[in-house]
């Protein structure tokens, strides 16, 4: 299995009153995420699934990523708004036939969940800017037992889409 994980593209400050879970994405980060996004689909296959947390930043970055592989359609879930590892691995394990799937969700969380599937602890060496991605090959979707195969800061990604 290969797991493509995604930190949401740029977003707008939160706006008196409105809540974190609302915050959009940026015109900039849109524009450098459709980027981003080409590169990343250059670097890995489209996935079989492709789960995000249900922030609409995150939501909005996902359906950039989705057209960008021509589908499949982002799943919200709960475990990628700051959920715990066990609950992210329960919502990854439902889906039973996938061989590879894109989470897209938020630091610093991301990061954590990179660092636990490489054995680390939540604490890694691997911080993801707005828009990165990490590319990682596991057996199962469990701690310690992934290889990471690419680590994509945003700028990387958008000098491969042209690759």
């Amino acid at each position: 299995m290969n797991v493509i994980l995604v930190r949401h593209a740029i977003a707008e400050d939160a706006k008196p009153g409105q809540s974190d879970a609302a915050r959009r994405l940026t015109e900039e980060g849109i524009e450098k995420f459709r980027r981003s996004a080409a590169g990343i689909a250059n670097a890995h296959e489209r996935p079989d699934a492709i789960l995000t947390s249900p922030y609409r930043r995150a939501v909005e970055t996902a359906a950039i990523l989705s057209q960008a592989w021509g589908g499949p359609k982002p799943v919200e879930t709960e475990a990628l708004a700051w959920g715990r590892f066990e609950d992210l691995a329960a919502a990854v394990k439902r889906l039973r036939q996938a061989q590879s799937v894109a989470l897209v969700g938020h630091e610093p969380h991301m990061s954590a969940v990179l660092a636990v599937l490489l054995g680390g602890s939540e604490a890694g060496p691997y911080t993801f800017k707005k828009g990165g991605a990490a590319i990682v090959s596991l057996d199962r979707f469990a701690p310690g037992l992934g290889n990471l195969i690419a680590f994509l800061p945003p700028r990387l990604s958008r000098e491969m889409a042209g690759a």
